[in-house]
């Protein structure tokens, strides 16, 4: 669903359309609890043997600044990504990110909700 009156698109993500994309903490998220990552990580890892799928990753929140246009894209060696900033699933975007590089054949869905801002 896109509302572009609202500039808010909501919808389902997969981790593999986003691979061109860096997510940017905001100042008001809490730290990334490494052992938090490694409980999630393993659970899914269970999950998936036992039942062939990872647990459902919720909605994933994020905001994208309109301007200024530099606020868009992140250089990174050599490399331009799209910008977002997390508003909700920093843990759970961590996770995934574990997961594909542990089992890189296994799709990872799920729901995206990507507000965009004027300016920062």
């Amino acid at each position: 669903l896109e509302r572009p009156e609202l500039s808010v698109f909501v919808g389902f993500g997969s981790l593999d359309t986003l691979r061109g994309c860096k997510f940017l903490p905001m100042a008001t998220n809490r730290c990334i609890s490494q052992d938090v990552v490694a409980q999630r990580v393993a659970q899914n890892l269970q999950r998936l043997r036992a039942r062939g799928s990872y647990h459902d990753f919720g909605q994933i929140s994020l905001v994208a600044v309109r301007d200024p246009r530099s606020e868009q894209f992140v250089e990174e060696g050599g490399q331009r990504y799209a910008r977002f900033y997390v508003l909700d699933g920093q843990h759970r975007l961590t996770v995934m990110g574990e997961l594909a590089r542990e089992r890189p054949n296994m799709p990872i869905c799920f729901e995206l909700s990507v507000k965009v801002v004027p300016d920062k």
